[in-house]
């Protein structure tokens, strides 16, 4: 522990395993010129003395971002617990990028709040649509990919998610979120959904900047055709669809 502590010019963290013990904290804490962090959690019991441990790291991970010129990369994923010691943090927090995976009962404000914010990945959170448009508060995202079993529930309207230029959707049934008027900056759109039908009422017409269309390599050829055929009519695009494992 001493040694990693004495190495402020550590940039990554990366295999070390962290119970109750508090010196998780104090290692992070530390280490000023860290850029990169990832943390798989996993619960022992309802009442798990490591949570408060956990969740202070990430706000002092987050709130340091500021001083490390926007690089900080934080992934969290919660295994079988609950994503929601993110509700504790509350306080001004700088990321670059940040990926969540788990359970989560509601989107936490920490998300949203986060400055600087150019990367989010979503996966298996089971949140609603109501639940993710809250996301679009985040006017500098520029790559947002959702994994869930249902996204159909999700609406974005015009004037969200301002920046973005990179979507990706995985989801399990074949409805996809509802799009109406936005993201003007779109270049790449990848709907990963093996049962997809049909356009499902996405119209890349109206994403003048698009560049790449990729689907699920599992996806009927009546529906490749489909894609085909709507990108031909794209100035950008041109009828490239292509797919992916």
């Amino acid at each position: 522990m001493g040694d990693l502590l004495g190495r402020e010019g550590r940039k990554t963290l990366a295999g070390f395993v962290a119970d109750e013990n508090p010196g998780f904290l104090q290692l992070m804490a530390h280490m000023k010129e860290l850029k990169k962090v990832k943390i798989c959690f996993e619960s022992t019991g309802t009442d798990n003395e490591s949570l408060p441990h956990i969740s202070k790291a990430v706000q002092k991970f987050a709130q340091d971002g500021m001083d490390t010129a926007g690089v900080r990369s934080l992934s969290l994923d919660f295994g079988n617990s609950s994503g929601d010691l993110l509700s504790s943090v509350q306080e001004y927090c700088y990321l670059r990028s940040l990926k969540l995976r788990g359970r989560l009962s509601l989107l936490p404000q920490f998300v949203t709040s986060l400055c600087g914010l150019t990367e989010l990945c979503l996966s298996s959170t089971n949140l609603t649509g109501s639940d993710l448009s809250n996301l679009c508060k985040l006017q500098y995202l520029l790559y947002l990919k959702l994994v869930e079993v249902d996204l159909r529930s999700f609406i974005i309207k015009s004037g969200d998610f301002p920046s973005l230029r990179r979507l990706c959707l995985v989801v399990q049934i074949p409805v996809l979120p509802t799009i109406r008027g936005a993201l003007p900056f779109l270049v790449s759109v990848q709907l990963l959904c093996r049962d997809l039908v049909d356009l499902s009422g996405v119209k890349i017409e109206y994403h003048e900047r698009l560049e790449e269309v990729a689907l699920d390599c599992m996806v009927s050829n009546k529906t490749v055709e489909m894609w085909e055929t709507a990108a031909k009519k794209h100035p950008i695009t041109k009828g490239s669809v292509s797919q992916k494992d």
